[in-house]
């Protein structure tokens, strides 16, 4: 939500990023025949967000990196600005094209080539810092950190209080 009265934010989301088993562990089989269907259904998709986009209307497609969003409001002339410090083409082609896996690497190629080709039709790419190299998008744009200033806080005594040891060695 946004404290702005003039600013109105329609939440949608449009792919899975990668499927996961845990917070650590990629879940490469279905990720993997995600991103086959999506590549096989591609058109499809891109139409059905498209007319969906064009129901809401919006002034600018303002997103966190779906990249049919970003190809369908190409489609239909809405503005798009990604914003993330990743792009899931470069995490795709980490899993699946570079490596081996149980898919055909040509149609996984296939479907990275069309996922770049969906983020270079955002008008501009916003990257803050810290982010992903991105050197096979060309639209990207560097920005600081975008981040809430906040307060430092000691938290020796919380842990002390909670745990009764005063700690030099910890693990994270």
């Amino acid at each position: 939500s946004t404290t702005d009265p003039n600013l109105c934010l329609i939440p949608y989301e449009q792919d899975i990023g990668l499927s996961m088993i845990d917070a650590m562990t990629c879940d490469l089989e279905s990720s993997g025949r995600w991103y086959l269907d999506n590549h096989l259904n591609y058109k499809q998709r891109v139409s059905e967000a498209a007319y969906k986009l064009e129901q809401l209307q919006p002034d600018v497609l303002f997103c966190n990196i779906p990249f049919v969003s970003i190809e369908a409001a190409a489609l239909v002339g809405i503005p798009s600005v990604a914003m993330c410090s990743l792009n899931w083409a470069d995490i795709f082609h980490g899993y699946f094209v570079e490596h081996e896996t149980q898919f055909d690497r040509t149609v996984m190629t296939e479907a990275y080539e069309q996922m770049l080709n969906a983020y270079s039709k955002a008008d501009i790419f916003l990257r803050p810092t810290p982010s992903m190299d991105m050197a096979s998008l060309r639209n990207t744009q560097e920005i600081g950190p975008i981040v809430s200033e906040g307060t430092w806080r000691d938290l020796r005594d919380i842990v002390f209080t909670a745990t009764g040891c005063r700690f030099h060695k910890f693990v994270l």
